[in-house]
């Protein structure tokens, strides 16, 4: 075997190896994810609040994709806890602008304590969505 022939199986093995760990990864995320929707789903104690936010922010570590996030403030606006919502909601606006699911939340989370906000988060989902009546707005 030449010298070429072994540096490209190496390289196909390491790009094995590399798909396989993110694979992992994403399947580690969606379980995360998966159980602290269930977990929400049920009557929530401080503790249960606790594991539930643990569990979605290991899933949000894990993946590339916004939704443990959305989860999370989902989670936060069901709990009235809308200063994190706000938080975690603003970072997701500002990885993935286009997202008018972020954007409706983030109306949810300001309307409130920031009705400038508010009306700044509902200009930018009215632009993404025309068609579709803004959060609390019918």
């Amino acid at each position: 075997m030449g010298a070429r022939a072994l540096i490209s199986r190496v390289a196909l093995v390491l790009a094995a190896l590399a798909l396989a760990l993110a694979l992992v990864g994403g399947l580690r995320s969606a379980r995360d994810q998966a159980r602290g929707l269930e977990d929400a789903q049920a009557r929530l104690s401080a503790s249960a609040f606790a594991r539930v936010d643990a569990r979605l922010a290991r899933a949000a570590e894990r993946t590339r994709s916004t939704d443990p996030d959305l989860d999370r403030a989902r989670l936060m606006l069901f709990a009235r806890r809308d200063a994190p919502a706000t938080t975690i909601l603003r970072r997701v606006v500002r990885r993935e602008p286009a997202n008018a699911e972020a954007w409706a939340l983030l109306v949810r989370a300001l309307r409130t304590s920031d009705p400038e906000g508010a009306a700044v988060a509902i200009a930018r989902y009215r632009a993404l969505s025309p068609r579709v009546p803004a959060p609390g707005q019918g």
